[in-house]
């Protein structure tokens, strides 16, 4: 893997500097971005190739770096660590500090408790991998666009098998409906390598790009082709109910003969949500055009009379199910953001008899001199 493909010099171009710690790449530092997380490593690629690398203590006594180290995180390392070293050694590299992200692509942890799982970070564009088999669903393709509007990413989605679809054509005009025709939508066959010039006509060299998608979807098939080979292990989906089996088991970057770079990812079964009323707005914008036309300016969109937006989306085909979409996802968001206030005001308790305690054991031992 070749490190000036990575798109370094034009991620230092698009950052506001400086750096949380004042300092760019130096004599004490080495870049590097991270390819792969195993539990408390990382495989991450450097000038001198790739190389297996740890966060050094100051990182891993701050939760919210050390533990959410990411696949396409930019990293400074120590560079008195011998680079030269094979990634197969235990003596890992030290990863001093996570470089500022320019998007995170993220969803909740799943249970009860509201925190958040980084998938991919330094994304430019998240493709939505979905079959025109049993695999299809317009709610799941909303709830991806919300994830991927809170992510600071560009979205696209790959409707594949097209093979096996009679409707593929109005399937591609019923997502594209969805971004009000803005959308980018690619219609193909990863098994039989059918349509897929116009999507790798847009992976540009120094380029991040990301597959999300249901186990199934041929997410590991079409990178095999978009990178020339068989490398990624793929399997059938059960005929009894056209459902995948996970075959990749970790996200993990690539670099493809265009240039690009290409995370690929596990299936994803169950989409947690971690967004904001924001991304909201930007996926539903059709809503909100049509919100303007409302009687009241605190209209639900529900029950009330003259409301636009009821009136509106009636009168469409699909209309009613995409309403009742929106309402679902804004109660979902709603709760959590709740959750998120009050785990935050928990998270402050904490700190609060953190520090009260640390006070107190200085004042203990000024006492005793």
């Amino acid at each position: 893997m070749r490190f000036e493909q990575l798109g370094f010099e034009s991620y230092l171009s698009s950052q506001a500097l400086p750096l949380k710690s004042g300092k760019l790449p130096s004599e004490t530092t080495i870049p590097a971005r991270v390819t792969r997380v195993d539990k408390k490593r990382a495989l991450v690629a450097t000038p001198a190739g790739e190389r297996r690398a740890r966060s050094a203590p100051s990182l891993r006594s701050a939760p919210s770096q050390g533990e959410q180290l990411a696949v396409g995180d930019w990293v400074l390392l120590d560079s008195a660590t011998d680079s030269d070293k094979p990634v197969h050694e235990d003596d890992s590299a030290s990863i001093v500090e996570v470089l500022p992200r320019h998007s995170t692509l993220s969803r909740k942890t799943a249970g009860a408790e509201s925190r958040e799982q980084i998938l991919a970070a330094n994304v430019d564009t998240v493709f939505v991998v979905m079959g025109l088999d049993g695999d299809y669903n317009l709610r799941r393709i909303e709830r991806y666009l919300l994830m991927i509007a809170a992510s600071g990413a560009a979205a696209a989605v790959v409707l594949n098998k097209a093979d096996l679809c009679e409707k593929a054509e109005q399937r591609r005009e019923e997502v594209s409906a969805l971004g009000g025709g803005q959308l980018d939508v690619h219609l193909l066959s990863a098994l039989h390598d059918e349509g897929l010039g116009p999507l790798i006509a847009q992976l540009h060299p120094g380029k991040t790009v990301i597959f999300v998608g249901s186990s199934g979807a041929g997410k590991s098939t079409l990178i095999n082709r978009l990178r020339g080979n068989d490398e990624q292990r793929v399997a059938a989906v059960r005929s009894r109910d056209e459902r995948g089996c996970h075959t990749t088991t970790a996200r993990q970057l690539f670099l493809l003969p265009s240039g690009a770079a290409v995370i690929d990812t596990p299936g994803i079964r169950e989409i947690q949500l971690w967004a904001d009323e924001a991304a909201l707005r930007e996926v539903f914008s059709d809503i909100e055009a049509m919100a303007a036309g409302c009687r009241f300016r605190n209209c639900s969109h529900q029950s009330e009379p003259g409301c636009a937006v009821v009136a509106g989306l009636t009168s469409e085909s699909g209309g009613k199910e995409r309403l009742g979409s929106y309402h679902k996802l804004e109660s979902e968001l709603a709760h959590l953001a709740e959750r998120k206030s009050a785990a935050g005001r928990q998270q402050a308790r904490r700190e609060g008899k953190r520090f009260a305690r640390m006070a107190k054991e200085a004042q203990r031992r000024k006492g005793r001199r």
